[in-house]
């Protein structure tokens, strides 16, 4: 463009580039975008388990109504204090609730101490809650971004310390197959499938002490069952989305 009082040509002024995305520029009086994107929140035993008196451990409640954020959360179990001295596979079960309206569609993941996993979830507003069904106090560190989009795939666990009877499989949601271990030596298990009307589809006993993958049926609900009871079997749920 031409300067008219001075007759020359000069160049518009350069727009500075963001040092970072115009999502993470948003001012917040907690920790830069409203909400604070990470955090070590100690979560007590017992918290969240039925009847015992400690209510579950709130870490992610955020919401925007006009803005829909395709959560990244990523989730890890630590324990400060080291009073994990003996072989109790400790840890915390995570709920992960997006919201888009009124919906409700939670997943679930059980992280061991000194693991973690990611879940994604797009939504307009996001909990995370903390569950302890270990003997021990641990702690819970997080950190949620709404920016980055993508798959995952999780776990989660249903533990059998005892099984004898029929006894229902509760498959978490977005699972899309599981596998049965057990100790060697124990007699294999019995794994049913139960279609509409109760109506038994599928039976067989398998493999022991590990199942192999088996995969989710659609309408199908399952059981296990001990073959010479009691017997001690871990449930492996994988989800993916």
């Amino acid at each position: 463009m031409r300067d008219p009082k001075r007759g020359i040509e000069v160049r518009p002024p350069e727009r500075a580039v963001p040092v970072f995305p115009a999502e993470f520029q948003r001012w917040d009086p907690a920790l830069g975008r409203g909400y604070r994107i990470g955090n070590a929140n100690a979560v007590p035993s017992g918290a969240g388990i039925l009847n015992s008196g400690i209510e579950p451990v709130t870490l992610v409640n955020h919401g925007e109504v006009n803005r829909i954020g395709r959560w990244k959360v990523t989730l890890m179990v630590k324990d400060p204090a080291g009073n994990d001295v003996t072989r109790d596979g400790v840890g915390l079960r995570f709920v992960v609730t997006a919201r888009m309206e009124n919906d409700i569609i939670p997943r679930t993941c059980f992280v061991t101490l000194g693991d973690a996993q990611v879940i994604y979830a797009p939504g307009r507003a996001m909990e995370v809650i903390a569950i302890n069904p270990s003997a021990i106090d641990l702690e819970a560190h997080w950190n949620i971004d709404e920016v980055t989009a993508g798959l995952s795939r999780w776990e989660d666990v249903q533990v059998f310390d005892a099984l004898g009877g029929e006894t229902d499989l509760e498959l978490p949601p977005f699972c899309g197959s599981f596998e049965v271990f057990g100790v060697m030596g124990q007699a294999a298990p019995m794994l049913r499938g139960y279609g509409p009307g109760g109506t038994l589809l599928y039976s067989e006993i398998i493999g022991s002490p590990r199942s192999g993958p088996i995969p989710r049926i659609p309408s199908i609900d399952f059981t296990l069952q001990s073959g010479a009871p009691p017997t001690q079997h871990t449930v492996l749920f994988v989800c993916d989305g």
